[in-house]
C-alpha cells in the first residue's frame, strides 16, 4: 500500500487480469485496437449522425471493412472469432459513438446471438456469413402493446401455416 502514496501503482496486484489470450489472439487484437480507435476518433461524425438520425454509408463501409459486424462469429462463417476478452477490448473503442455502438452491439447480441448459440448448421451457413460481413444487419423486434420491451411478456407467436 505504501507504494500507492508514492505514485507507484502495481496494477497486476491491485487489479489482477487473467491472461487468457494466446500469442496469436494477442497479435490479432493489438492489430485491431489502434485502427478501430482511430476510425472512431477521426472518421465518425457523431454530431452528424445525431442530427440526421442516420449512420452514413461510408461509416458503415468502414465498419464492415474492419470486420466489426462479425467480431464473435467464427472464422468458418467469415467472422473474426474473437473470444469474450478480445470482444470486450474492441467494444471499449466502439463505444466512442453511441449510435454506432448500439448498431454493432445489438446486431451481435440480441440480433444474431440466437443463431450463433442455438442455430443448426444449415441456419448458421445460411445466415452467419452475410451477418459477419455486414452485408446483412441483424435486428430484434420486441415491442407490442402490453409488453413494451419486456421480451418475456410478448404474446405474439409464429405458427407454421399449411402453405409454409
Amino acid at each position: 500500500v505504501r507504494r500507492l502514496f508514492y505514485g507507484e501503482v502495481a496494477t497486476p496486484q491491485i487489479v489482477p487480469y487473467p491472461d487468457v489470450l494466446s500469442a496469436d489472439e494477442k497479435e490479432l487484437l493489438s492489430g485491431m485496437v489502434e485502427p478501430v480507435g482511430k476510425f472512431f476518433e477521426h472518421d465518425i461524425d457523431s454530431t452528424k449522425i445525431d442530427l440526421t438520425g442516420t449512420i452514413p454509408e461510408e461509416t458503415m463501409t468502414g465498419l464492415k471493412e474492419m470486420g466489426l459486424f462479425g467480431l464473435q462469429i467464427p472464422e468458418e462463417y467469415n467472422g473474426l472469432g474473437l473470444n469474450n476478452t478480445s470482444y470486450s477490448r474492441i467494444v471499449e473503442e466502439v463505444v466512442m459513438d453511441a449510435s454506432v455502438a448500439v448498431t454493432l452491439m445489438a446486431h451481435q447480441s440480441i440480433g444474431l446471438k440466437g443463431i450463433l448459440l442455438c442455430g443448426n448448421e444449415e441456419q448458421k451457413q445460411k445466415y452467419l456469413p452475410k451477418l459477419a460481413t455486414g452485408e446483412h444487419v441483424a435486428a430484434f423486434c420486441l415491442t407490442e402493446p402490453g409488453a413494451g420491451s419486456d421480451a418475456a411478456g410478448i404474446q405474439t407467436r409464429a405458427k407454421l401455416s399449411e402453405d409454409g
